[in-house]
């Protein structure tokens, strides 16, 4: 293995490393915070940084182009993290990361059928069925509901089943982020000033959200040691230093090999969560677990194989 590729599997793997602790320090906020506070927090915060690292306006070509900006940051933002942020007030950091993790899958759907971009193999649909089994046995597991506020066992399964549905629907959101991205970085702008201009309509779309809920974060709680780290992990490390690490390790490694880390997500969410929050690990949410990743793998097999074939980017 040369220098290029061994930096470019250490900053994968730091990425991949940071992202799952994404779920956790959401989780953590949660006790302070509500979810749309979070959001714009974040990703306000993750905003100015990418200002600092390259302050350099992006010109679009006109209003299509602008509009495909603002469809993609309100659908890979403003959406997305709606959906994540409260899905893991109903059910833990576990679920929604594993559920999350679906999103490829979904992407590819959307890139053979709606786009017509080529056809599907048998090994993505035998994948697709394992991954979706292994999400219904977390969304039906007891243990899916082990944060819901109610006390009633029937009242907290409901919720936690609620809780994997938002998860799957941000992972649908993700999915559609990952093609109007992918065509508006088409368009020869520098990657740092899209992603930010990705961040200003994903904020941009935030303001009917607080338009009923508010803005009124605690800040006491916000400015105590473990909620400040947490909320500044997420705008500084998860939004701004994550993103320049893994385009990084694109260029080193090339798109399918880098795309393979990020299948250890859920894996270290689990482990977080279970160590810090506390949260359950039950025979089903394993099996679950395992069924959905396996079924990822399986779905990308052949696009996994194919890369391996593949000279990586050496510049």
């Amino acid at each position: 293995m040369g220098r290029i590729a061994s930096q470019g599997h250490i900053l994968a793997l730091l990425t991949v490393a940071l992202w799952g602790g994404t779920f956790v320090s959401t989780k953590v906020l949660l006790a302070g915070v509500s979810p749309a506070e979070i959001l714009v927090l974040r990703f306000l915060i993750g905003y100015v940084a990418l200002w600092a690292i390259r302050p350099k306006l992006l010109r679009t070509s006109g209003w299509r182009e602008e509009a495909l900006f603002a469809v993609a940051g309100i659908c890979g933002v403003t959406l997305a993290f709606m959906l994540e942020n409260t899905a893991l007030t109903l059910t833990t950091a576990s679920n929604v990361s594993v559920i999350v993790a679906t999103s490829p899958l979904f992407t590819g759907l959307i890139m053979a059928y709606a786009l017509k971009k080529g056809g599907l193999g048998a090994g993505f649909f035998v994948g697709f069925v394992l991954a979706i089994a292994g999400i219904a046995l977390i969304s039906f597991s007891g243990e899916s509901a082990a944060v819901a506020i109610s006390p009633n066992g029937s009242d907290a399964m409901a919720m936690g089943l609620l809780g994997c549905l938002l998860a799957l629907s941000n992972a649908i959101m993700c999915a559609i982020y990952s093609v109007l991205s992918q065509r508006a970085s088409m368009g020869g702008h520098d990657s740092i000033t899209v992603t930010r201009r990705f961040f200003f309509w994903g904020l941009v779309g935030m303001v009917p959200f607080l338009a009923f809920t508010g803005f009124d974060p605690d800040w006491g709680f916000l400015a105590q040691p473990i909620p400040l780290a947490n909320l500044l992990f997420l705008g500084l490390g998860a939004s701004a230093a994550c993103y320049a690490m893994w385009n990084a390790a694109l260029k080193r490694l090339g798109p399918v090999t880098a795309m393979a880390y990020q299948y250890l997500v859920p894996v270290i969410t689990i482990a977080i969560s279970v160590s810090v929050l506390g949260e359950p690990l039950t025979p089903a949410i394993v099996a679950g677990a395992v069924l959905t990743i396996a079924g990822l793998v399986v779905s990308q097999l052949k696009a996994l194989l194919k890369g391996k074939k593949e000279p990586a980017d050496r510049d």
